[in-house]
């Protein structure tokens, strides 16, 4: 990925930047293209780890459903680890969801640029359906809000773009996945420049993985749960980012009911942050 410029907004260490998603936005293959960078310190969903696995967990319960716990990650210690100092790092790489923020916007850490990762409601929600669906001992199918936030990911997205654009006087950076998949090296070149960081090709491939890498900061449970499920199994799997992603969207009339309704209470958050996007030229 190149060097970095060791500055934040105040001049001094590392570029901190967070990278804020939806479910299967092809957020992980973007960490995994950010880790070709021996000088980043990368941290895996640490707000999401404590969205369902903390002491002040917010997810959705479900009866009968038992979900392990992580007892340090509390929204201030998450806050506090992302704020720390890290020696030899030129970039300090956050990915998480937004919806794991949303009401705790207390716990934003300082000194980050923020930008945003987005995909057509109907590609992510319907391969959201496919992973719920493989879950084991599920015997008839699950419907897509299973898991989901109050507002399907999407307007919690929505909600922290707004928040960080009208109190930073920024518009954070926003990036969509249809484009990094039709012209990846456009993409991160306008990425990296808007971030100001120096592009490097060899962001354009990386080394395939098994489970989450152990060199990132992730919670045990987070981690265990995605090595056991393989939620991340293509991603972790992924050596680039591949056009063959970027599939012809299923017609709306042929998806899962569940789907439909979803994608109908996003499209339009999904629609004004992709105006506001980094326009890529196309392959």
């Amino acid at each position: 990925m190149g060097q970095t410029a060791s500055k934040t907004s105040n001049g001094n260490g590392p570029t901190r930047v967070m990278l804020w998603g939806v479910p299967r936005s092809l957020s992980t293959a973007f960490v995994k293209c950010v880790d070709t960078m021996e000088s980043a310190e990368i941290f895996l969903e640490p707000f999401s780890s404590a969205y369902f696995f903390g002491p002040e967990k917010r997810c959705p319960t479900v009866e009968g459903l038992q979900t392990p716990e992580d007892p340090e990650y509390k929204y201030g210690w998450v806050k506090k680890q992302l704020e720390g100092e890290f020696q030899g790092k030129d970039l300090i790489f956050c990915k998480d969801m937004g919806f794991a923020i949303d009401g705790r916007y207390d716990a934003i850490p300082e000194g980050y640029q923020h930008t945003f990762i987005i995909r057509q409601p109907a590609k992510a929600l319907m391969s959201y359906h496919k992973v719920v669906n493989s879950y084991p001992h599920h015997t008839e199918e699950v419907s897509v809000k299973y898991g989901l936030s109050k507002g399907y990911a999407y307007k919690e997205l929505y909600d922290l773009y707004e928040h960080l654009r009208k109190t930073t006087g920024k518009k954070p950076i926003i990036i969509d996945a249809d484009d990094l998949c039709r012209n990846p090296e456009a993409a991160l070149r306008k990425y990296c420049k808007a971030i100001g960081v120096k592009f490097n090709k060899s962001m354009l491939s990386w080394k395939q993985y098994d489970v989450v890498n152990p060199k990132w900061h992730c919670s045990p449970s987070f981690a265990m749960l995605n090595n056991a499920m393989k939620t991340y199994g293509r991603a972790l799997e992924s050596t680039g980012f591949a056009s063959d992603t970027d599939q012809t969207q299923v017609p709306e009339n042929e998806l899962p009911q569940g789907v439909q309704e979803c994608v109908g209470e996003v499209q339009d958050y999904y629609n004004k942050m992709y105006e506001q996007r980094l326009k890529v030229p196309i392959k």
